[in-house]
């Protein structure tokens, strides 16, 4: 609630109004695959592909999503294998360069940037879902047992505000041959 005092020049009858915000905050949830099934972490070998998945849950009000995707040395990444958007009971696959772009990531810490477009933003309700599926591969630089190797995503959106980073670990583990 706002106090108002315009109430004496006639414009507002009320001395009080609610104001409620229209746009609301989007997630993200980051997951990787072992098994058939998506979770926080998961286990491969050296040279092995691994593969994530992004989910965005849209908010109210879309505008300026940004997704940004960094990978520990120990994760090559390789490439974005599809983009889909889950509105309803509907599911359409997105198309590169008509629905996003893939801004140039020299220079940056990021393996990708995925820059939505505003005519895409423009058509998302909230609770629509954005998935994002690519691959990594666990290379020579892998940090073996310990911590696992790193994936963190975050979405950038509205005036530049963050999301929450989310995580995965894969882990690699060694062993003695006799």
């Amino acid at each position: 609630k706002i106090a108002c005092d315009l109430v004496d020049e006639g414009m507002i009858t009320d001395k009080e109004a609610v104001i409620n915000e229209k746009n609301t905050v989007p997630t993200v949830d980051k997951t990787v695959e072992e098994n058939g099934q998506y979770g926080d972490k998961n286990t491969a070998d050296i040279g092995d592909e691994v593969k994530f998945k992004t989910e965005i849950t849209v908010g109210a009000g879309a505008q300026n999503y940004v997704l940004y995707d960094k990978m520990s040395d120990g994760l090559t990444y390789q490439s974005i294998t599809k983009v889909e958007l889950v509105s309803g009971q509907e599911t359409k696959t997105l198309v590169e360069n008509t629905d996003y772009v893939m801004n140039p990531v020299e220079n940056t810490e990021y393996d990708f940037i995925m820059d939505f477009k505003d005519e895409l933003e423009k058509t998302l309700k909230a609770n629509d879902v954005i998935i994002v599926y690519y691959t990594a591969i666990l290379n020579e630089d892998a940090v073996v047992e310990e911590n696992g190797n790193k994936n963190e995503t975050h979405l950038v959106y509205g005036d530049g505000t963050e999301t929450d980073f989310d995580y995965t670990y894969t882990y690699t583990f060694k062993f003695n041959l006799v």
